[in-house]
Parts: structure tokens; sequence; C-alpha cells
């Protein structure tokens, strides 16, 4: 990635991208990117967005994607993530954006980046983007990220499909 392109396509600033979603500076803003398909695990982050609501109950959570609207189990699966914000009151606390062009800004805005894969990614782009925004990041410890982060040295690695874990880095 060529980091000063890619910076380049942040083009508003962290307050203008939380004052969109009425985030506070003072609130903590993490993030996934990606499609909402099941292996792609923003179902592990609503978990542990859950677990940690106890200590920071003004966390913010941008679930940045749209859901397909053919394949039947994207649409079962976006109703499924609907229904556990509801179910445990995140409403406040987790946005599902759909689909953004300005992914950078939001990248930008972020505390932490989270790539949350079920499954092995074969690579995972938008980690290499976080990381030229200079985020934190946690991510799966299968597939692409393994190749891109050191654990503990720039970036954290979490088993797949364990909120409890994920909440813990977080």
């Amino acid at each position: 990635i060529d980091l000063d392109k890619f910076r380049k396509r942040v083009t508003v600033s962290e307050t203008t991208v939380r004052k969109e979603f009425s985030i506070s500076k003072d609130q903590p803003l993490i993030g996934i990117v990606g499609n909402l398909q099941r292996w792609k695990g923003q179902m592990t982050v609503i978990e542990a967005v859950h677990l940690l609501k106890k200590t920071y109950p003004n966390i913010k959570c941008l679930l940045i994607g749209d859901s397909s609207k053919i394949a039947q189990d994207d649409i079962h699966y976006l109703n499924e993530l609907m229904s556990k914000i509801d179910t445990y009151g995140l409403r406040d606390n987790i946005i599902i954006t759909g689909f953004r062009t300005d992914v950078a800004n939001l990248l930008n805005a972020m505390d932490v980046f989270i790539h949350a894969s079920i499954r092995p990614e074969p690579w995972g782009l938008v980690v290499l983007e976080a990381m030229a925004m200079g985020k934190a990041i946690i991510a799966s410890n299968d597939g692409g990220p393994v190749e891109m982060i050191v654990n503990g040295v720039s970036g954290f690695l979490v088993e797949p499909a364990n909120p409890k874990a994920l909440s813990e880095k977080l």
C-alpha cells in the first residue's frame, strides 16, 4: 500500500465522521469493515461489545458494510445481527453503516480496528489499510492477518469466534 496515496483518501476529519454518527470524542470507537456475511465475524464483534458494555457503557462500534439483497443466508444473517443487537440492548452502541465508499474516513475516526473472520481469510486488505492509518488492530489468528500482524507488536491476534478473547484485547 502506498501510504501517502491511501492517507489522501481521508477527505473529512475524525470529528466530522464522529458527528455523523453522534459519537463524542470521549467515546471509544471500534469498528469492523466487510460485507455482512456469517464468516466475516460481525456476530463475534456484537458479542464482544455486549461483554465490554458493562465496563465501557459509552463504547461505540461501527459495522461497516452491507448485506446481499439476494443471498438468503446473508439476508438471514443481517436479521440475526439486528436481533442480537436488540436482545442485548446495544442500539446505542452498535451502528450498521451499510455500504460506504469512504472507508478511509471511517478508519481514521476509529480507535481500534477489528478483523474478526471466523474462517481463514486469504488476505484481508482492510487490515493493511487500518495499519496505513496507524490504528490499533485486533484480528483473528487465522489466514492472512497472521502474515501481516506480529502479535503484541503490530497488533493483536485472537482465536476466531471467541468474543471473550476479543473483548479482553479490546
